[in-house]
Order: C-alpha cells, then structure tokens, then sequence
C-alpha cells in the first residue's frame, strides 16, 4: 500500500511543468479575448432597433385609439391637438384644461410619454420637449411642423441611446454631428421624422443599418450601405439656409453660427434678451451687454451700479462730489466747513456742523476827528474822536464794540489799549460814542483786533464778523485800524 502511494508522488507535476503551463493558458488568453469581444453584441445598435420599434409601435398604438385620436375629416392624424373626455390624458379626468385648447405637439408628447416607462417629468427647454426612460435612453421631441390635415407635416424625434454617456452624437444634422468628421462608427444618437399619418423616416445611416432585420448585431463595424434606406443625407436636409433658429438645420456645422441658428452673434441689448440667460450658453453672459447697470443711470455714488465691473465705475455719475454741493459730497467735507457754505444748506449739515449754525452780522463804523482850531493852524488844540456803529437789524443781545487806541512811545497820550467803547443794545441797530483828549502834533492809531481779516479804511469799511450758535448775552468786537487818522 505504502509503495503505491510513494508511486503516485513521484508522477506529479514539477514547478517548470508548471510554470511552462499557465504561460501557455496566458498566451491563448490573450489570442481568445479580441476574438471575445468581438462576438459581444453592439449595445448602440441593440438600443437603436429598440427605440425604433418602440416608436413604430406607439405611434400606431395611439392613432388606432378612437378616445384620443377619432378619424374626423378636418385632420390627417397626428396633427390632431384637441382634447377630448374619453382620452384620458388629454381632455379626460387627468387634463381638463386640454379641453378649451387645441396643441398637438404637447398632446402627442404627453401621450407618447405615457406609453413608456419614464424616469421623472418631461422638460422644456425653448422649443423642444424631452424625458427619459428607464432603460436609460433619452428623447426629445422637437421642430414641431404638425399642420391641420397636413399629411407631410411632421415632428422630429431624436434618440440618445444611452443617455448622457459620450459621445452624444449621430450622423444627421438633426442628431447632431460629431465632432470627428471621420467617425464611422460609435454614434449613440439618431432621429425619425414621425409624420401626421404615422409614416416613420429614419434620418441618421446608422440606426437605419441597425433598424433592418438583417443587421449584424456583435462587433463594431463602420456603417458600409445606407442607399434606398429612405433616410435623406446631410446634403438633402440643409442645403439651404434654415427659416427658424427652431429649423432642425442649425445643429449642421455650415448653419449653426449664422444669425438665424443663433441670434447671440450680435450684442444683445437689453438683459432680459435671451442671449443674456443661461440657457443660452452665449459668449454674452455676465458681460457688460448682459448687464442690467449698463441700461440705467446710477443714482449716485452708492449706487450697486457704481461697484468695480460694472460700466460706470470710475465714471463722473460715480464721483461722489460731481456735484460739490450734494448731501454725500457735503458729508465728506463737514470738518471744514465755514459759515455760509451752500453745504450748510442741508438741514442734516447744518444740525452736524456747528459752524453752519452761526449768524452773521455787519458792523458799520465811521469815525470823525475835529480840533476846537481851524485845520490850517499848525498846532491842534482840543482834540474830539466820534464813531459812530450801525447794523442792518437788531439782535437779541449787546454788541460792544470797542475802537482800541495806539499811541507812540513818549507822547503822553495815555497806555496802550486805550479808547472807545460803543454799546449796541439788545433790540437797537445803533451806536455812538466819542473821546476828548489835549496834545500836540502826533499820530494817533487805531486797530482791528478782530476779525484781522476784514482790514480796511477806517472812515468806511464794513467787517463782517460772525457770532457762534451758542452765543451769550453780551457780546464784545473790537477792531483795529491801520495807518494815522485823518484829521479835519
């Protein structure tokens, strides 16, 4: 027993018997696996002869229904938009409001998506309705042509077999062509022109190969043959310039930039332009010609319009003192402002700065110097300085005005700061006051200690000086004349 099974043992494989073995199993592996691959079936085709004998049996399904489409003389079939009560779906309990309007392109699409398994809602998106299915093809229904009892007329159904996986395209303008011109093989999308009496015309080559009965389902060979398939060529569709940017036509590459295809070639001009929305996808969005700032003047310099980007930034409308007067340019200068600006005309000016608040009054004076000689004597005797101080209206306080009087060093005239002092009392307009004095021949001086800026001749100048808001009861001006007075 024991010899048998040591007999055994030594007929096993070796570990280079099995090494030469799984190398040879490795190079039919990979001899086999094209071979494979290309017995699997063509899922594009599978999907396409589906959908379009999906669509065959629809169609008739719905035009052989009496409740939704009734043979009546003044339509030729699928162009029949009226509701009725036994259609359900249109007219019936489920859509009522169909009943008082005639659209056959929603009817047909509702209808039509009815009859399928959907996944979600159908959508709209300009002039075209789509919805999927839950096998995963996508179909949309566009360039509605339906007539009243118009045989020929005819809408367009376009089918993406797989969704929204690459490369989403087809052969016929009308699918939307690939980008590769050369692409012979791998289209995914296709069209039928569904006619009003149920006629179904195929347009892209390749799902016509894939719709015939004798088609090659595995592998992924070129589309070879598509003469007499009855589904007109590139040439036949858009030979001509298309009427409508709905025109199935501007999806051909020679017509989709024209300005019929596509009306965002040239500048919009107002934002609510559909050129301007999202759906779009034009060259437009968030420019200048899109934005609503660009038809509308700012309202100042705070205006959202006035912010960076926008077509008045930096502009003189944005320019918070345009107008050196306003509100906004007033507020910016408050901390230098002086009485009588017109920026204190704004009541919000005047109530912040207080200098804005304060009145203004003219002082008049005039002064009179008389000797008791005549003026061609050489000597003066008894000298008499008058004033005399107006102004235009009473105030509810007293003035003081005081005439302050200089005197050169050595002539006996008394310390400096000498004078006149002339009272204006609440309520008057006016007053006067005079000074005696003795002396030889001496120049006398006045002077203006406040405001030093209204300087002038003394026998006549008008200093304008300004009482605060919060003035008190009493009030004291003194001023300051220059040079000698003037003797008569």
């Amino acid at each position: 027993m024991f010899k048998f099974i040591n007999n055994i043992k030594k007929k096993a494989f070796t570990l280079s018997e099995l090494l030469i073995a799984l190398g040879v199993i490795g190079i039919l592996t990979a001899i086999l696996m094209p071979i494979v691959f290309s017995l699997a079936p063509d899922q594009n085709v599978l999907m396409a002869k589906r959908a379009f004998y999906t669509t065959e049996t629809v169609i008739s399904d719905l035009l052989n229904d009496p409740s939704c489409y009734p043979k009546i003389l003044s339509r030729a079939g699928l162009d029949d938009g009226l509701g009725y009560n036994k259609c359900k779906k249109w007219g019936g309990e489920e859509n009522k409001d169909s009943l008082t309007s005639e659209n056959s392109a929603d009817k047909l699409v509702t209808l039509f998506a009815d009859r399928l398994d959907i996944k979600g809602s159908i959508t709209t998106e300009r002039n075209t309705k789509s919805f999927k299915t839950k096998d995963g093809m996508k179909w949309t229904f566009s360039h509605f042509n339906f007539a009243n009892n118009v045989p020929e007329s005819y809408v367009l159904l376009t089918v993406d077999v797989n969704g929204d996986k690459d490369p989403n395209c087809g052969q016929a303008s009308t699918s939307g062509k690939c980008k590769e011109s050369n692409r012979t093989k791998g289209f995914d999308k296709f069209t039928m022109r569904i006619f009003a009496r149920g006629r179904i015309q195929i347009i892209d080559c390749w799902a016509v190969m894939a719709a015939k009965v004798d088609k090659k389902l595995v592998g992924d060979d070129d589309v070879t043959n598509c003469n007499k398939t009855d589904s007109g060529t590139s040439k036949e569709e858009c030979s001509e310039a298309p009427t409508s940017p709905e025109d199935f036509c501007c999806n051909d590459e020679k017509w989709k930039n024209s300005e019929i295809c596509n009306s965002c070639v040239t500048e919009p001009t107002s934002p609510d332009d559909y050129c301007c929305t999202a759906a779009s996808n034009s060259s437009w969005i968030n420019s200048q010609a899109c934005d609503p700032c660009t038809y509308t003047t700012p309202s100042g310099p705070n205006d959202a319009c006035c912010q960076s980007g926008h077509k008045w930034h930096g502009t003189q409308a944005c320019d918070i003192c345009s107008s050196p007067y306003s509100l906004e340019c007033c507020l910016t200068k408050t901390s230098s402002l002086e009485y009588g600006d017109k920026c204190c005309e704004h009541t919000q000016i005047a109530n912040q700065v207080p200098a804005c608040r304060n009145q203004s009054i003219t002082i008049k004076s005039k002064f009179y110097v008389s000797s008791e000689y005549s003026k061609d004597n050489s000597t003066w005797g008894k000298t008499k300085i008058t004033s005399e101080s107006t102004i235009s209206s009473s105030v509810p306080f007293n003035i003081e005005v005081k005439y302050i009087r200089g005197c050169p060093s050595g002539v006996g005239c008394g310390s400096y700061g000498a004078g006149m002092t002339c009272t204006i009392n609440s309520g008057n307009k006016s007053c006067s006051s005079s000074e005696d004095f003795v002396t030889g021949n001496f120049p006398y001086k006045f002077a203006i200690t406040k405001p030093d800026k209204a300087k002038g001749g003394f026998t006549g100048f008008k200093p304008i000086y300004t009482i605060p808001a919060n003035y008190k009861n009493n009030y004291s001006v003194k001023f300051e004349f220059p040079g000698t007075l003037e003797m008569y």
